[in-house]
């Protein structure tokens, strides 16, 4: 009887033990992330930590039609730590995360840096904030690292791989910014031409390059008009243009269109803010999106 006793006795230590295990976060943290960028850079900050990280924007998906299923509101509610863009884009986030106020830490990635205003929509002064912002690694290195300040806040005891991971991934974005900085210095070219969406504002204003555009900013809501459309293969026609670029993941009429009337060849550039399902299960990475990006504009403008 003895030894019974003794064995319940060890086995409640041992589930009391677990139970604070649990309570003072020696397991992962919960990380929701809306878009695939805060992802990336949750996932890098994080290994080796066990952390458990949500994408809610399926790999593939139209990022700007997003709403959350039942169990997207049940992960919101019980995670840690939420990281979303903020914004117009995301304002369906307000509603959902007032249930659950005071148990995580929010971070909307657009407070991390000043926003850019996009185009003037049809010319009355209705412009918007460009909530692009990662398409900057310069903006990347700032955004990565406010969530590593956020997760050292909820999670101490992970903080020095935190950091660690952060300074080691913080390296590779300095070096692609070096990589954009330096094709904007050989460019013999500066005019980058979009046969689509432009969601490049925050790179444009970090290398230099004049991005056009048949549409009026970036946003899912605005369309190209038959002259905004002829201006742009007259522009190409006059400047001889060699490329044309489209969104990956998009309709490519509009460019395949100009390339047809202009012979300019078509190339593609990743905003980021989805990725294929192929890519995802392959574990393509922002860097590795944005360095196809930075070949694709170094073909075209060198």
């Amino acid at each position: 009887m003895k030894k019974i006793g003794f064995y319940i006795l060890l086995a409640m230590t041992l589930i009391a033990m677990a139970g604070c295990g649990a309570k003072n976060g020696s397991e992962g943290v919960s990380i929701v992330c809306t878009a695939f960028p805060q992802y990336d850079f949750a996932r890098q900050i994080t290994d080796g930590t066990g952390a458990e990280l949500t994408m809610l924007i399926k790999p593939g998906s139209e990022a700007h039609s997003y709403e959350p299923t039942p169990n997207d509101r049940i992960k919101i509610d019980e995670c840690d730590l939420f990281i979303g863009i903020g914004g117009v884009s995301e304002t369906w986030a307000q509603t959902v995360l007032g249930s659950g106020e005071g148990k995580m830490t929010v971070l909307n990635i657009t407070d991390s840096v000043e926003l850019l205003d996009t185009a003037d929509h049809d010319g009355h002064g209705h412009s918007e904030k460009d909530e692009h912002v990662w398409t900057s690694p310069k903006n990347a290195i700032k955004i990565t690292r406010d969530i590593c300040d956020a997760l050292c806040k909820i999670s101490p005891e992970h903080a020095e791989t935190y950091r660690k991971n952060t300074e080691i991934y913080i390296e590779k974005l300095e070096s692609l910014a070096a990589d954009f900085d330096e094709l904007s210095e050989n460019a013999k070219a500066k005019t980058v031409v979009f046969g689509d969406r432009n969601p490049f504002a925050y790179l444009a204003r970090d290398t230099g390059l004049d991005i056009v555009s048949p549409f009026n900013g970036c946003s899912e809501q605005t369309e190209a008009s038959a002259s905004d459309i002829a201006d742009i293969i007259d522009l190409v026609r006059a400047e001889n243009v060699g490329y044309i670029f489209k969104m990956s993941l998009s309709n490519e009429k509009i460019a395949a269109s100009i390339a047809d009337e202009t012979g300019a060849k078509v190339l593609t550039l990743y905003s980021c803010h989805t990725l294929s399902a192929q890519d995802f299960r392959d574990g393509v990475t922002y860097i590795d999106l944005m360095t196809r990006n930075l070949k694709a504009l170094t073909e075209a403008l060198t």
